[in-house]
């Protein structure tokens, strides 16, 4: 974390990376228009990147996607398609994201293992599926949705101590299914997002 952490200073950390920062307007101030560069696809580390990020099209909301799939990740250890064999192929990642964005209790569930999740997580996940490819975020409301949990859970400012050691999840008792394909994948799932042959996947976790 030290190459990323640039300052400590009453219990905040700055994380910041721009490696591949862009420019969303034009000279003109306008907004770029929404178009798909095979030289952009699949930038970034793809655990995290977005469904826009996945087709060369960077975007703010896309952003708050990646910072999404952060958040699951930290709260949960786990991502769908965070495996060896998923992420060697691009293509089906993306084709996972689509599917559990667009059932996002489906994702919550999945990467929390049980029916019971934060609402703050799955009300910022569905307000970055409102969002248009152009439209400004409203930062002030994620912003806000973080600090009511916050303060729902009684957060108390303290100060930074990174030699804690982190107790790793106890994973003995998760349910995994070895297989990912057609018979534990929604109804048309594979042929939707031009997949055609069932795929083995480990660690890929099966609600049915």
């Amino acid at each position: 974390y030290k190459a990323a952490v640039l300052s400590q200073s009453q219990g905040q950390i700055y994380l910041l990376d721009y490696g591949l920062a862009s420019k969303f307007l034009d000279s003109e101030g306008k907004h770029k228009d929404f178009g798909m560069d095979a030289r952009k696809a699949h930038d970034g580390t793809l655990e995290y990147s977005s469904r826009d990020s996945h087709i060369g099209a960077h975007s703010r909301r896309s952003d708050l996607e990646t910072l999404g799939y952060n958040i699951l990740d930290w709260l949960t250890g786990t991502l769908p398609w965070k495996t060896p064999e998923v992420l060697a192929e691009h293509e089906l990642v993306h084709a996972l994201k689509k599917n559990f964005m667009n059932n996002i209790t489906l994702l919550l569930k999945t990467c929390f293992k049980t029916e019971f999740y934060p609402q703050f997580i799955e009300k910022y996940l569905q307000y970055i599926t409102s969002l248009d490819f152009t439209e400004k975020p409203d930062y002030d409301y994620c912003r806000n949705l973080f600090r009511s949990e916050l303060t729902k859970l009684g957060n108390k400012d303290v100060a930074l101590n990174f030699m804690e050691p982190v107790i790793p999840m106890n994973r003995n008792k998760l349910c995994y299914s070895k297989r990912f394909g057609k018979k534990n994948t929604p109804p048309n799932f594979l042929a939707l997002n031009g997949i055609k042959k069932a795929y083995e996947r480990e660690n890929v976790f099966s609600l049915e």
